[in-house]
């Protein structure tokens, strides 16, 4: 699998990967699952893209419109506040895909380019500062905990979509990730409610 494809499970789908697929899905689904498994992106699948441009253009064209950009919409009209996103003016994006891959150095720091050019006025500590997410806070929630009961006694158990095995263990924390796997199963149980399924 392409970097830019597993860069985009990571982000978006990162909750199952198809080891813990496998031990959560009913045998038989996930068979199905691994015979219609078909790349992501296949537009993107061009030897003529490079593996940063792949996951440029995959960022662009789903996480953030589908996502970040809708959640920062959704919230700033809730308060009645007109959001301006710099980073996002077209002049920057043209000027970014206007780079190579060499440009972007092959190791862990994350946005090199724009901490090099930011480096004079933005101070060193801010810099070197560790990445802090917006992730919801869901083990935090008070509902949380009734979640756990309504997976366990929910329909995707009733209906032998899930293995309940695999869910108990989730809940006991057994599994690394097990609470962003646990809110992917929370919705899921919502979504076949809403749905009357």
């Amino acid at each position: 699998m392409p970097d830019f494809e597993n860069y985009y499970n990571k982000l978006l789908l990162n909750r199952f990967d198809d080891k813990s697929l496998e031990q959560v899905l009913n045998p038989v689904i996930f068979e199905e699952y691994l015979t219609e498994k078909q790349p992501l992106f296949p537009r993107y699948l061009d030897d003529a893209f490079s593996s940063v441009r792949s996951t440029q253009f995959v960022d662009m064209n789903t996480f953030m419109v589908d996502d970040i950009l809708a959640k920062v919409d959704r919230a700033s009209m809730a308060h009645s506040l007109e959001v301006r996103i710099p980073f996002l003016d077209h002049r920057l994006v043209e000027a970014v895909f206007l780079l190579s891959e060499r440009d972007f150095p092959k190791n862990s720091i994350e946005k090199p380019v724009l901490k090099e050019f930011a480096k004079s006025i933005i101070p060193k500590d801010v810099l070197k500062r560790q990445k802090k997410g917006f992730s919801a806070p869901v083990t935090s929630w008070r509902f949380y905990k009734n979640a756990h009961s309504e997976i366990l006694n929910g329909r995707a158990i009733d209906l032998g979509i899930l293995q309940k095995d695999f869910v108990l263990k989730l809940i006991d924390g057994k599994i690394v990730n097990s609470s962003g796997m646990l809110w992917m199963l929370f919705c899921f149980e919502k979504w076949l409610k809403t749905w009357g399924i």
